[in-house]
């Protein structure tokens, strides 16, 4: 189902919904329209229309002219037909803003992707330098504990000798 007849089938149920005076037969239409456009790619809008009811298809006009001003508002141009230029060159420019998007997440993807790569190699060098210093640490611990038992046995002697 294209845009157009997703917009056509979403305008008529907001018709319908609106108004509750349609007869059966109107409403069978209606249903006959939704599930042509439903099922088929390939059928042309005007065609589609033909499907509704007149007073349905004068709604759906309207409906579709309230759109088109609201867009014309919107959009800052100043006839309806600079219209489909403007929104051409706004889904240029969106596409183009996409495009430069994901050019710079990829970039920043790889950043990231650096920046987790020195930071695991920090962490190593970090953890490396740690585990160095704790075997300073212990082999001090043990020199200190071997000078303290030199000092011991230094003073031993010393005393036998004085006496």
């Amino acid at each position: 189902m294209s845009i157009e007849q997703n917009l056509l089938i979403n305008i008529i149920d907001q018709i319908v919904l609106l108004d509750e005076n349609f007869s059966s037969n109107d409403l069978n239409a209606i249903r006959t329209f939704k599930s042509t456009a439903a099922s088929s790619s390939n059928s042309s809008t005007n065609s589609l229309l033909q499907i509704l009811p007149v007073s349905v298809q004068r709604q759906v006009n309207e409906y579709l002219n309230e759109i088109i001003e609201q867009l014309v508002l919107c959009t800052g141009v100043n006839t309806k037909s600079q219209l489909p230029n403007t929104i051409s060159h706004i889904i240029k420019r969106t596409l183009s803003s996409r495009k430069e998007i994901m050019i710079k997440n990829g970039h920043f993807i790889k950043q990231i992707q650096a920046l987790n790569e020195l930071y695991s190699k920090l962490n190593t060098q970090i953890q490396n330098v740690c585990i160095e210093q704790l075997k300073m640490i212990k082999a001090n611990d043990l020199n200190t504990s071997h000078i303290d038992t030199l000092r011991e046995q230094y003073q031993l002697l010393l005393k036998q000798i004085q006496y």
